[in-house]
């Protein structure tokens, strides 16, 4: 039986994600990121990325590795989600409150607002996906009297699943997230045909 790597040594070479109204690819140190705009067309919009793992070999040692990998990946998937947000936005007129928080604060708000964003949805999701189930889990397991045993683990384990599931579905009626998802499996289309050839 052939391995992967012979058969076909394309696969795992490219990654990317969906964006809002577009997906951006990344191979290597290269991504290029593909938006429709609000005009119809379709801008492209290559960059390149340096890994700090290239200037440091320290960070090449296999737990940190991991980490700077999960570090960088968070900041262009920051990057490439502000472009993305400024590129259908480029169409609309800014409101006055949009005017006057650029006039009193400077371009540097938007960034501290991406930030308040990103840590206010890890801190939900960590509420949501982790401690709930575990707090509805131990109150359960308190009206039980503690007879749950084992039985604990599925009932948590299922609430997850609940969750997870019931917020992509609920997130999935909104018109821009809905989108988002067809964008998201163009990106996985799109790479299993560089993949295939």
């Amino acid at each position: 039986k052939k391995s992967c790597a012979k058969r076909n040594e394309r696969f795992n070479k490219v990654g990317g994600e969906a964006v809002l109204e577009g997906v951006m690819m990344r191979a290597g140190s290269r991504s290029c990121t593909a938006l429709r705009m609000p005009d119809g067309s379709v801008r492209a919009v290559l960059s390149s990325f340096h890994s700090a793992r290239e200037k440091y070999k320290i960070l090449r040692a296999p737990i940190l590795r991991g980490i700077v990998s999960f570090v960088e990946s968070m900041v262009l998937s920051y990057h490439t989600l502000t472009l993305s947000a400024q590129a259908i936005g480029a169409g609309e007129e800014e409101t006055k409150f949009e005017k006057w928080l650029q006039r009193v604060f400077g371009k540097s708000i938007y960034d501290v607002i991406m930030v308040i964003g990103t840590v206010l949805g890890v801190v939900l999701a960590f509420g949501l996906f982790f401690y709930l189930p575990m707090f509805l889990t131990k109150w359960f397991d308190t009206l039980s009297g503690g007879s749950l045993g084992w039985f604990k683990n599925l009932i948590e384990g299922s609430m997850r699943i609940l969750i997870f599931v019931g917020y992509i579905v609920l997130v999935g009626l909104m018109p821009d997230i809905r989108r988002t998802f067809q964008y998201h499996g163009a990106e996985h289309k799109s790479i299993l045909c560089y993949e295939s050839g």
